[in-house]
């Protein structure tokens, strides 16, 4: 399967199987780098949360669903 056909495939997915998938690849990437990097990640995220939680409650951000935002960043790309 070449990786075309996969990122068409991981389209189909359901967004609960995505996260199942991206958590699978990020586990099984190897590697102290990116044991350090998946550290920082997970450090940074309760106050970046946080910080959207504020965000969407004052108002001062506003959500948007997720295909949307997606067909904004990336067009009508398959």
């Amino acid at each position: 399967m070449t990786l075309e056909r996969l990122k068409l495939a991981a389209d189909e997915l359901t967004p609960e199987e995505r996260d199942e998938l991206a958590e699978y690849l990020i586990s099984s990437h190897d590697g102290a780098q990116q044991s350090e990097i998946d550290g920082e990640i997970l450090e940074a995220w309760p106050p970046e949360l946080e910080r959207r939680r504020a965000e969407l409650e004052n108002g001062t951000s506003k959500s948007q669903p997720g295909d949307e935002a997606m067909r904004e960043i990336f067009g009508n790309r398959p």
